[in-house]
């Protein structure tokens, strides 16, 4: 949901003279999503763009998957994920097709590399308020010999420039990096069960997010306050349990992945349904990511596996 936003110094009109101190024309760069039909910014540069020193192939950055093998549910226990890197190389895909892909980063050091439209109605969760946009701008104009790495078409280039590629002095448009935090996020309750899409956050091509935070339970004095069984006709689901108590969940813990493929039904596990009921709210910290492309579980994953996940629901006597 961006809206427009601008930092530093930009000329009047974009596609006019914009000139330095010097009496120099800044360059003017045009960035966008789709051709000239989509998000984009106008960002004034320093220097040449497209001027590069040197270029290097890194090699491949494609994800190796496992094989479909039969269909189930799995889990993901990521807190046995090992620390290192940076925030980048540090990542470790977990799932993905070919529109999403969900990774996880447990970084040991910082980095020395960085890397629909409208107005929120007042019934949404959040509001504009929440969004964090940049708020500040910082200009570098330094020359000497500076690596910029470029992830394209599933390999890494080297690219090197004589020039601080920091040197943008001024912006605006509706193409930029924002934030929003889930402790932001409002819940919407009602005296029965609500459907996720109320917990829904953010749409993109082919996948939906939604944030599951503490709330009430509700208050219809026959209420179930556990989901119900469900069935992913067309989409699989993927949840990050981030911190709390799940109350449909048994033998899963903090910072574990789940993923529930489509043409499988899934529900609460034995007995969490009836122990749910006369509860008052929860303490949930999640993240779910409905993708309407079947996941795959790369290969990297496997390692951090909870085994009899699949199992869990044939403890107890079904209720």
């Amino acid at each position: 949901m961006p809206f427009y936003h601008k930092l530093g110094q930009i000329p009047h009109k974009p596609h006019t003279q914009f000139r330095k101190p010097d009496g120099g024309l800044y360059r003017e760069e045009v960035m966008g999503l789709e051709e000239f039909s989509s998000l984009q910014s106008i960002l004034y540069h320093h220097f040449l763009p497209p001027s590069v020193q040197k270029v290097e192939d890194l090699g491949p950055a494609k994800v190796e998957f496992a094989d479909y093998g039969p269909i189930r549910h799995h889990t993901f226990h990521t807190a046995d994920m090992p620390t290192g890197g940076d925030l980048v190389s540090a990542r470790r895909i977990l799932l993905g097709n070919h529109n999403v892909t969900l990774s996880l980063s447990l970084p040991a050091r910082s980095m020395e590399f960085f890397y629909r439209y409208g107005q929120l109605l007042e019934h949404a969760p959040y509001c504009e308020r929440d969004l964090r946009p940049p708020e500040s701008l910082e200009t570098y104009t330094e020359r000497g010999e500076y690596e910029v790495r470029i992830k394209v078409r599933d390999r890494i280039t080297r690219h090197v420039l004589d020039h601080h590629p920091f040197d943008v002095v001024g912006w605006d448009g509706y193409l930029y990096p924002w934030i929003f935090n889930i402790q932001d996020f409002e819940p919407i309750t009602g005296s029965l069960h609500q459907p996720p899409p109320v917990h829904q956050t953010f749409q993109g091509h082919n996948f939906a997010v939604c944030s599951f935070v503490p709330r009430l339970f509700d208050y219809h004095p026959q209420a179930i306050p556990t989901p119900y069984n469900h069935s992913n006709v067309n989409s699989d689901e993927v949840i990050y349990y981030a911190e709390g108590d799940f109350m449909s969940r048994r033998g899963i813990d903090q910072y574990d992945i789940s993923l529930h493929p489509s043409g499988l039904p899934h529900s609460p596990q034995p007995a969490a349904t009836e122990a749910s009921i006369g509860k008052l709210r929860t303490n949930e910290l999640a993240v779910m990511v409905d993708t309407f492309q079947p996941m795959q579980v790369a290969l990297d994953a496997l390692e951090f596996e909870k085994p009899d996940y699949m199992d869990s629901w044939l403890q107890g006597d079904g209720e």
